[in-house]
């Protein structure tokens, strides 16, 4: 295993920083890289300029268009998602209840899924889809929220 730090400031430097590693490790078969959204394209740059688009996989989590787009086009392996949506209600139930004067659960769901070339052609990747639970399904999430808030 290798490991490289380019912080998300410097993602310009990860195309270098990528393909000078493939170029010391020849036997390097996956780049995982923290955010895939951020540096999946540069990733991709640096297996290219490496000439190792083949031989190397990338995967790693993304919650955007653009991770899940490069899940479509072949350039990421795979992307893990998560829904960002119910992580903002799990916030904004812990507000409501905090502000009422009741107890904050400690456990609240953390949803994520994995895109492949299996499965992302299931779904639409556009950033109203991204806006919308869709891509983790049936948005119902929101009811248990409501009626604990007395609003639905």
């Amino acid at each position: 295993m290798s490991t490289s730090n380019v912080s998300s400031a410097h993602v310009d430097q990860a195309a270098s920083v990528v393909s000078g590693a493939l170029l010391r490790n020849p036997k390097i078969d996956w780049v995982l890289p923290e955010n895939a959204d951020v540096f999946g394209n540069p990733v991709y740059s640096g297996l290219t300029s490496a000439r190792a688009t083949t031989k190397v996989k990338i995967g790693g989590p993304s919650g955007g268009v653009g991770g899940l787009l490069n899940v479509k086009q072949g350039h990421l392996a795979f992307a893990v998602a998560a829904a960002g949506n119910l992580a903002g209600w799990n916030a904004a139930d812990g507000l409501c209840r905090m502000i009422g004067g009741d107890s904050v659960p400690t456990n609240y769901p953390f949803v994520t899924r994995l895109f492949d070339s299996s499965n992302i052609t299931t779904i639409k990747q556009t950033p109203a889809e991204g806006a919308t639970y869709d891509w983790f399904g049936t948005p119902t999430y929101q009811a248990p929220y409501l009626k604990a808030w007395k609003v639905s």
